[in-house]
C-alpha cells in the first residue's frame, strides 16, 4: 500500500497542477499598460507598451503602429480581449486616409482590419487604485491638424471608463460638427462613469458651451458615413459630447449614412450633449431600415430631441420610433419631436414617448417641449401645466438653438472622403463562451481522490 500512495499520490498532484494551469484566461486577466514613449511589453506602469518607430511618420499604415493598436493586437491573441490603462499620454496623429482625403477627415481605426472581431476591450486610466490622470498625466489626445483631422472609427466592442479623451487642434484646422466624430460603427459601445471631454484650440481649452460644440466629438451608435447591415447598441453615461445619435453621423447627401438594421441608444448618468440627441441618424441625408429606441435616464440635454433621428426611414413602412424619458436635465432643451426637420427620407409609422415613471411634477415640464408624437405615455394622474409651459420655453432654450441645429449643412465639405465600400463585415458573428464547468468537476474529482488515498495511507499506519 504504501508503494502504491507514494506513486499515485504524486502523479495526482501533478494532474492538479496540470488541470490549474489549463484554465483558460479570461477578459479581465489580460492587463496591457500603454504610454508615449514606452518601450515596454505592456506588463506594468514601469513597462508600458509604446507606439512604434512606424507610427512617427505618415503613410495610410501608420496609425496600425500607434500604441493603442498595437495593444489591441496582443490582447487578441488571447481570444478573450482585456483591458488597456492608459497610464500615460497617448497621441493620435492620423488614420487610414491618404493625405489628401485626411485633410477633410482621417479616421483613425480602433483594431485595423477588424482584428479583434467578437471580442470586447476596455480602456481606462484607474487600475488597481492608480488614478494614472493625476499620477502621469495619463490621457488619448487626438492630434488634428490642417493635414490631418482625426476622427474614431470603432471596429471592435469597446467599455471606456476613468479616461480622459483630448483633442488638440491647431489654429489653421478648419473644424465643421461632422469632421469631428467618434463613430461606433454598430459596435456595442459603453461611456461608463468617469469620462473627461477636453478639447483645446493653439494650447487653449475650450469651453463645452452649444456654441463650441464643432471642438467635441459628435457621438454616433453607427458608421460616420458608410453604408452598414445590423444593429446599433450605444450607452452613454458620461462625457461631454457635441451631439448624440443612436444610427450614422450621415451627411447631407443620401448616398451615405444608410443603416439596414434596429437603433439603441441609453443616455444618463452625468453626459451632456451640447446639441441634442437623435434616435436614428445626425443628419439629414443618412436613413434607417428598421425599428429606433432611445432612453434618457438623465444627464444634461441642449438642444434639440429627435426621437427618429433627423434622416428618415427607408424600404420600412413599418418604422417606429420610441422615446423613453425616467431622467435628465432638460432645462435647456428647445423642443422633443417624432424626428427632425428637412429628413430626406420617410417619416416613421408610429412614435411614442414613455414618461409615465416620472413623477407628475418632474413630467410636466417636459410635456411642455414636445412638439409632437403619436402617443405619450404620462404619469398617473398627469395634467398639463397650463402655467409652467412658457417657462420651460423661456429665453435660456432658445440661446443655444441656432449654433446646434445649424450645423448639419457643414457636412457637404467631407462628403468627398467617402470610402467607397462600407465596413460592414464589422457585424461578424461573436464566438460562443466557453464553460469551465467540466474542469471543474474533474478538478474536485481529482481532489477527492488524493484525499481518499491519504486517509487510507494514515490508517494504514496506525493498524
Amino acid at each position: 500500500m504504501k508503494k502504491f500512495a507514494a506513486l499515485f499520490v504524486p502523479f495526482l498532484a501533478i494532474l492538479l497542477v496540470a488541470a490549474f494551469c489549463a484554465i483558460p484566461m479570461t477578459a479581465a486577466d489580460a492587463v496591457i499598460f500603454v504610454a508615449d514613449g514606452g518601450n515596454g511589453d505592456g506588463s506594468s506602469a514601469d513597462a508600458p507598451m509604446g507606439s512604434a518607430a512606424e507610427h512617427e511618420i505618415w503613410s495610410t499604415e501608420a496609425y496600425k503602429s500607434n500604441a493603442l493598436n498595437l495593444a489591441i493586437a496582443k490582447l487578441v491573441e488571447n481570444g478573450v480581449g482585456g483591458t488597456i490603462v492608459v497610464s500615460g499620454p497617448v497621441s493620435v496623429k492620423w488614420g487610414w486616409q491618404k493625405e489628401s482625403d485626411a485633410k477633410n477627415v482621417s479616421d483613425f481605426r480602433f483594431s485595423p482590419d477588424n482584428i479583434a472581431a467578437g471580442i470586447t476591450i476596455k480602456f481606462t486610466s484607474v487600475y488597481n487604485g492608480v488614478d494614472y490622470r493625476s499620477t502621469n498625466n495619463a490621457a488619448i489626445i487626438f492630434e488634428r491638424t490642417a493635414a490631418h483631422a482625426v476622427c474614431v472609427d470603432m471596429r471592435v466592442d469597446s467599455e471606456w471608463e476613468n479616461i480622459t479623451l483630448r483633442i488638440n487642434n491647431t489654429p489653421d484646422r478648419s473644424l465643421t460638427v461632422t469632421n469631428t466624430v467618434f463613430a461606433c460603427n454598430n459596435h456595442k459601445t459603453v461611456f461608463g462613469e468617469g469620462i473627461v471631454s477636453e478639447s483645446f484650440l493653439d494650447g487653449k481649452a475650450i469651453e463645452p458651451l452649444p456654441e463650441n460644440s464643432k471642438n467635441f466629438f459628435l457621438l454616433s451608435g453607427g458608421a460616420r458615413y458608410a453604408n452598414q447591415t445590423g444593429d446599433t447598441n450605444l450607452v452613454v453615461k458620461s462625457g461631454i459630447w457635441a451631439n448624440v445619435s443612436g444610427g450614422p453621423t450621415a451627411f447631407t447627401s443620401t448616398s451615405y449614412g444608410k443603416l439596414t438594421g434596429n437603433t439603441y441608444l441609453e443616455f444618463g448618468g452625468t453626459a451632456v450633449t451640447l446639441t441634442g440627441i437623435n434616435g436614428g441618424t445626425y443628419n439629414t441625408g443618412g436613413s434607417i431600415n428598421g425599428n429606433c429606441e432611445t432612453l434618457i435616464s438623465g444627464g444634461t440635454i441642449y438642444g434639440t430631441i429627435n426621437a427618429g433621428g433627423s434622416g428618415g426611414f427607408e424600404n420600412n413602412p413599418e418604422a417606429t420610433a420610441k422615446l423613453t424619458i425616467t431622467g435628465g436635465d432638460f432645462t435647456n432643451v428647445d423642443s422633443i419631436n417624432d424626428y427632425g426637420v428637412g429628413m430626406s427620407f420617410d417619416p416613421p409609422k408610429y412614435t411614442m414617448l414613455d414618461m409615465s415613471s416620472l413623477t407628475v411634477e418632474a413630467a410636466q415640464p417636459i410635456h411642455a417641449l414636445i412638439s409632437y408624437l403619436d402617443e405619450i405615455l404620462t404619469p398617473a394622474g398627469f395634467t398639463p401645466a397650463t402655467t409652467a409651459a412658457p417657462e420651460t420655453t423661456a429665453a435660456p432654450e432658445t440661446t443655444t438653438a441656432a449654433p446646434e441645429t445649424t450645423a448639419a449643412p457643414e457636412t457637404t465639405a467631407p462628403a468627398a472622403d467617402a470610402e467607397t465600400t462600407a465596413p460592414a463585415a464589422d457585424a461578424e458573428p461573436k464566438p460562443a463562451e466557453s464553460s469551465n464547468t467540466g474542469l471543474i468537476i474533474g478538478i474536485a474529482a481529482a481532489a477527492i481522490v488524493v484525499i481518499v488515498v491519504v486517509a487510507a495511507i494514515l490508517l494504514k499506519k496506525k493498524a
